[in-house]
């Protein structure tokens, strides 16, 4: 069996695209494996266990063993001692020539000396709402458990498409090692990756795909087509196809929305009964979720359920269905603790748990292993930077390396 992490295990770019698991099934199927992997080591070393008798002899020659390797030492240590005091060379104790101290300055640093300065930046869509809060929760945890630096970008909201991309820029010219970036549009973002990736910086997507871009085989995050499926066709189930649905978006552009709202219309298609009376954007935002919920039920009377991009607009729907005095199902997709407490308390109907916490420190954990993957090229990459950085040359003598 080949180890974990090896290059030849990853997903083959050319091959048919493989459905991803929820991240928090990769979690616990990493739980999984290291259980199962403690009890087989367990269970090998009791069939090898020697009886009483054998192992009072072996270790009595360990003993032997260990007493001639100690005595042989201190004579070595002995004749050390004496050639050093016969000796009329410099002591360690005289400080380097100008020349061992350039030499030892401009040496290529080890990968374990890189991966101290190791730093990764984290873009989520919004720095304010709290499904993005957790998910830097989780990628900030995972850096100190690994030992490397997680920097936070976040841009005012989902629709701040030129900042966020503005942010990886800077990032980049900074010298981060690794970007993990929820795209706000996945074709815009795209000349900005494909920079960074020219750059020699890994590139993890989390959350939300970037379909063209070409140069990562990674994505951490639930599949959103199928996840929003499972949601709609529970609740559909139930009602036997037949509802009047009222549908709070998020960003229409986006690539997350595209991918949640896709079932809706494909199951207004499918059953006749199925009638999507309202399409508003909320933006995933609780305070436009409200007032654009407002605004449907000011204009359609005949609702019988809401479907949310997110927990967070959900919870804004909530507000204006409760303010109404009327009684309306929302199922949305998300999990965060507030989404949880929001079904045990009836405002929400259903919500898809993809662990927001989990895509963080997922992104983190796989930006630093795709670093290890290659971590002679980037401690070659960071050496030479430093070096340039330190002799003043030009930068575009990196893009050889």
């Amino acid at each position: 069996r080949q180890p974990l992490g090896r290059r030849d295990r990853r997903v083959d770019p050319d091959a048919a695209e493989q459905r991803p698991e929820p991240a928090a099934n990769l979690v616990r199927l990493a739980g999984l494996y290291l259980r199962r992997h403690h009890y087989r080591r367990s269970f090998a070393g009791f069939l090898c266990q020697k009886p009483a008798d054998k192992i009072k002899t072996k270790n009595k020659e360990k003993e032997n063993i260990m007493m001639k390797k100690i005595t042989a030492i201190l004579l070595a240590l002995a004749m050390v001692f004496a050639l050093a005091a016969c000796s009329s060379g410099t002591t360690a104790s005289e400080p380097k020539s100008d020349a061992q101290q350039s030499t030892a300055g401009d040496s290529a640093p080890t990968e374990e000396a890189a991966s101290n300065d190791y730093t990764i930046g984290v873009f989520t869509k919004d720095g304010t709402i709290a499904f993005w809060r957790y998910c830097m929760q989780g990628a900030k945890a995972a850096g100190e458990r690994l030992g490397v630096t997680v920097k936070e970008y976040a841009p005012q909201s989902y629709t701040d498409v030129a900042g966020q991309i503005t942010m990886i820029e800077d990032a980049i010219q900074s010298g981060v090692d690794a970007i993990c970036v929820a795209a706000c549009d996945s074709t815009a973002i795209l000349p900005a990756l494909e920079k960074a990736h020219e750059a020699g910086i890994v590139v993890i997507c989390f959350n939300t795909r970037v379909p063209d871009f070409q140069y990562s085989s990674t994505f951490v995050g639930v599949d959103n087509v199928e996840a929003s499926r499972a949601v709609v066709a529970k609740y559909l189930e139930e009602v036997n196809y037949t509802c009047n649905m009222a549908v709070i978006e998020g960003d229409p552009a986006g690539q997350q929305n595209i991918d949640r709202t896709q079932c809706l219309y494909e199951f207004a298609e499918q059953y006749e009964g199925v009638n999507l009376v309202a399409i508003q954007p909320g933006y995933a935002n609780r305070e436009q979720s409200m007032t654009v919920m407002e605004n449907i039920l000011q204009s359609t009377d005949d609702i019988d359920v809401v479907w949310a991009i997110s927990d967070v607009a959900a919870l804004g729907a909530a507000q204006a269905i409760e303010a109404s005095g009327r009684d309306i199902p929302i199922i949305c997709i998300d999990g965060t603790p507030e989404g949880a407490a929001a079904c045990l308390d009836g405002r929400i109907y259903y919500t898809y748990d993809q662990s927001p916490l989990d895509q963080g420190g997922i992104a983190v954990e796989c930006a630093v292993k795709e670093w290890r993957d290659a971590g002679r090229v980037l401690s070659h990459r960071r050496y030479h930077r430093q070096r340039r950085e330190r002799e003043g040359l030009p930068g575009h003598l990196l893009s050889g390396i």
